[in-house]
C-alpha cells in the first residue's frame, strides 16, 4: 500500500486556517473605526478607535445569520482533529489541545505563502507587522475576551507548545509585552510536516517524562547534530 502523502493532509487542514483567518478579517472589517479610518489605515489611531477598545476591547460581533461560515467553520473541526498525518502525530506525542493544534496550523501560514503576512499585518491594523503574534493569535481563535486569555495562557513560557519547543516566542520592536511576541515555528516542527507521518530519518523521538543533564524534560522532538533550543542558560 502506498504512503500517504502528508501533503494531502495539509492541504485539508489549511482549509481550517483560511475559515478561521475569514472570521477576523470580517470581524475587524465591522468595526466603525477601520471603516473611519479609509485611506489613512494602518498608521494611525483615531478617537473613535480608543473608545470603542475602552467600551468592547474591539469585541465587534457579526450579526448572526449573515452567512453560513460559522457552520463551515465548525466542520473544520474534524480535521483539525485528525489523528492522521505529521500534525496528528506531533499532536497526540506532545497531548496538544485543539487550542493548540490550532495555534501551530496559523503559526505554519507564513512559511507556506507570503501572502498570509498580509492578511497578518491588515488585522495588526499596522503594515510593520505582517507576522502572526500572541495577541492576533488569540483574537483569531476567539471572539470574547475571556476565551482570548485563555489562548494567551496557552502560549506562555511554561505552556506545552513553547515549553517543549514547537513554538518560539521573539519579542518585537524591544517590546516585552506578552501580546505583542511574534509566533515562530520551530524548524524542525516545520520540516516534519512535510514528510510522511512520523518525524523522520534525521528526527529522534524522545519518550515522555526523559529529563536531560540538568534535570529538565527533553524535547519530545530533536534532529541530530541540534542542542538543546532553550540555550545554555
Amino acid at each position: 500500500m502506498a504512503e500517504a502523502d502528508p501533503l494531502d493532509d495539509l492541504q485539508r487542514r489549511l482549509r481550517r486556517a483560511d475559515l478561521l483567518l475569514l472570521r477576523a478579517i470580517r470581524r475587524q472589517r465591522a468595526r466603525p473605526s477601520m471603516i473611519a479610518k479609509g485611506q489613512f489605515w494602518g498608521t494611525v489611531i483615531t478617537d473613535d478607535e480608543v473608545d470603542e477598545l475602552l467600551v468592547s476591547h474591539g469585541e465587534i460581533a457579526l450579526p448572526s445569520g449573515v452567512d453560513e461560515l460559522p457552520e463551515a467553520l465548525a466542520a473544520t473541526e474534524t480535521l483539525r482533529d485528525a489523528q492522521a498525518g505529521p500534525l496528528g502525530v506531533l499532536a497526540r506525542t506532545h497531548a496538544l489541545t485543539a487550542v493548540d493544534r490550532d495555534l501551530l496550523l496559523l503559526s505554519l501560514l507564513p512559511e507556506v505563502s507570503e501572502g498570509y503576512g498580509r492578511i497578518f499585518a491588515y488585522l495588526n491594523d499596522n503594515l510593520n507587522l505582517p507576522f502572526l503574534t500572541v495577541g492576533l493569535a488569540s483574537r483569531v481563535l476567539a471572539t470574547h475576551r475571556r476565551q482570548r486569555l485563555d489562548v494567551q495562557r496557552r502560549l506562555l513560557p511554561d505552556a506545552p507548545l513553547v515549553r517543549r519547543g514547537l513554538l518560539v516566542l521573539q519579542s518585537v520592536h524591544n517590546l516585552e509585552y506578552h501580546a505583542t511576541q511574534r509566533l515562530v515555528l520551530e524548524r524542525e516542527v516545520f520540516r516534519g510536516l512535510f514528510v510522511p507521518e512520523g518525524p523522520g530519518p534525521d528526527l529522534e523521538v524522545v519518550g515522555e517524562g526523559q529529563v536531560d543533564a540538568r534535570g529538565e524534560q527533553v524535547l519530545p522532538f530533536r534532529g541530530d547534530g541540534v542542542g538543546d533550543p532553550r540555550g545554555d542558560s
